[in-house]
C-alpha cells in the first residue's frame, strides 16, 4: 500500500488521545437533515469537500496530546503537527475531530469521583456539550472497506469536568424547561412536532468546518478489536466504559 496519504502509515487500530476545551459540539445527536444542508453549503462555499452522510462532530480549543507512559507515539506527533491549526481570529489553536459513521454515536464517558473512588462511567449524554467544557476525544485509525486509503474517526469521548454542562439555547420548550429547573420548579420537556429543535449550530457560528484543517475519509469504516489493555495509564472507555480505575489520565487531575 502506498504512504502517499500520511495515515496509510499507520495500522488501523492506532489511537490517540487529544485534550482540549469545547468550543462546538455535535456528538449527542448526528449532523443532518437541514443542519447538514446548511453545512455542506458551508464547506462548498470554502472549496472543501462536503461531508454526504449524517455524521458528527467537536472542534476543540488549545488542543494537547495526552502521551503514553512511554512518549509521544508517531500518531500523536501526526496529529500535532497535521490536524492541529491556528485560527487567525484568535491565533489559539484548534482541533477538530469527526465520525463520519452515519449510524452510531461517539461512545461517551464521566470521568468522576464517586464515593471517593475515581471512576469512568459510561453515559448518554442529554444533549450537546456546552462550550467550554473539557473533554478526552479518542483518536482512532480505521480501513475502510471500499476505500483504498486508512482514515481516522472520532471514537470516543470522555468528560473531564466534575459536573457535565449541557449546552443550553435559551429558546424552546427545553430552554424555558432549564430556566425553571434553575428555579427549583421540576419540569419534562416535551417538544410539540410543530416546534423547530433548537439550532445547535449556533454556539459558535464562525466555527471553520475545513479552514486550515485536513479532510478526514469517508465513513463505513471498520475499527479493529479492541485491545486487551488501553494505553498505559488510560483506561479505555471502549473496553470496558464502566469500569473503576485507581489511577487517573497521566497529566489530568481528577476533580475532588
Amino acid at each position: 500500500m502506498s504512504n502517499s496519504y500520511p495515515l496509510n502509515g499507520f495500522e488501523p487500530g492506532t489511537e490517540a488521545y487529544v485534550k482540549g476545551t469545547v468550543e462546538f459540539s455535535r456528538v449527542a445527536s448526528h449532523i443532518s437533515g437541514d443542519e447538514l444542508i446548511r453545512d455542506q453549503n458551508w464547506r462548498r462555499e470554502r472549496g472543501t469537500n462536503p461531508v454526504q452522510n449524517p455524521y458528527t462532530r467537536i472542534s476543540l480549543i488549545d488542543p494537547e496530546i495526552v502521551p503514553s507512559q512511554s512518549g509521544k507515539s508517531q500518531f500523536d506527533i501526526h496529529l500535532e503537527q497535521d490536524r492541529f491549526w491556528r485560527a487567525t481570529k484568535d491565533n489559539k489553536l484548534r482541533f477538530t475531530a469527526e465520525n463520519k459513521n452515519p449510524n452510531n454515536l461517539p461512545l461517551a464517558s464521566h470521568q468522576h469521583i464517586v464515593d471517593g473512588t475515581p471512576t469512568l462511567e459510561a453515559i448518554t449524554l442529554e444533549r450537546e456539550l456546552a462550550a467550554g467544557s473539557t473533554v478526552l476525544v479518542k483518536m482512532r485509525v480505521f480501513k475502510s472497506k471500499n476505500q483504498m486509503n486508512h482514515g481516522m474517526a472520532m471514537e470516543a469521548i470522555v468528560i473531564l469536568d466534575p459536573e457535565i454542562k449541557y449546552y443550553n439555547s435559551n429558546s424552546g420548550v427545553q430552554g424555558v424547561a432549564d430556566g425553571l429547573a434553575a428555579r427549583g420548579i421540576a419540569v419534562q420537556a416535551v417538544q410539540n412536532k410543530t416546534e423547530p429543535e433548537a439550532d445547535t449550530d449556533c454556539q459558535n457560528d464562525d466555527l471553520p468546518f475545513g479552514d486550515g484543517q485536513p479532510e478526514y475519509k469517508p465513513n463505513n469504516y471498520d475499527v479493529s478489536a479492541p485491545k486487551a489493555a488501553g494505553t498505559a495509564g488510560i483506561v479505555d472507555p471502549t473496553i470496558n466504559p464502566s469500569v473503576t480505575y485507581a489511577a487517573a489520565v497521566p497529566g489530568i487531575a481528577m476533580p475532588v
